[in-house]
């Protein structure tokens, strides 16, 4: 047990690192071809993994990354995270509309250097939101089919990292070609899901 408590995430196993990228990607390819017809429980999910995981990365801080003290806020705060968006749905609505559009602005934006880019993250994300709330179905449809492809390719990159491929994917002279592959392959999933979910979609979810 007292192993446990002083346990730092530095020192996370390779094997569980491979089965926490796995489990992300699972969710990925839920949130990405299911999200509209799953949306009270992917909205739970979503306030889990974002407060969950800023209470994690603050017990990490405050605890020099002991991994009992992060698992402790990453399930504290995921519950109450949770509980929150579920429940406040309209503010939960906001937030996944916010966090696809973040994630597509990220991947429009990917390797621009420029000082305004986090400006313009925070803009669309804004703007994602309010459109969220305005255009219900089809932002939903279009935010969890972004999210969860963004999970999927960013999984897939680090699992092939993983499997023998981290010097092609660390050297300098192919990162052009692997953002073009990963922007590619994140478009073409997401584009897939959404149609996925338009084309199998339920009565809009109710608040």
């Amino acid at each position: 047990m007292g192993q446990l408590a002083n346990a730092n995430i530095a020192e996370l196993s390779p094997a569980g690192v491979i089965a926490a990228t796995v489990a992300a990607i699972l969710f990925g390819l839920l949130y990405c071809f299911a999200g509209y017809r799953l949306f009270r429980f992917l909205l739970g999910l979503t306030g889990f993994i974002l407060a969950g995981s800023a209470a994690a990365a603050l017990a990490g801080w405050l605890s020099d990354g002991r991994l009992v003290y992060m698992a402790a806020g990453l399930v504290l705060g995921g519950v109450a995270g949770a509980a929150a968006l579920y429940f406040m749905y309209y503010a939960g609505v906001f937030c996944l509309g916010l966090l696809g559009a973040v994630v597509v602005a990220h991947n429009a934006l990917a390797g621009q250097p420029e000082s305004w880019v986090p400006w313009a993250l925070l803009g669309a994300g804004v703007l994602g939101g309010l459109l969220a709330l305005w255009l219900m179905r089809p932002v939903i449809v279009l935010a969890t089919a972004a999210i969860g492809a963004s999970l999927v390719v960013h999984g897939a990159v680090f699992l092939a990292g993983t499997a023998g491929l981290h010097e092609v994917l660390e050297n300098p002279a192919h990162e052009g070609e692997i953002l073009s592959a990963m922007l590619i392959g994140w478009a073409a999933l997401t584009l897939l899901g959404a149609v996925t979910q338009f084309l199998t979609f339920q009565p809009k979810p109710e608040p």
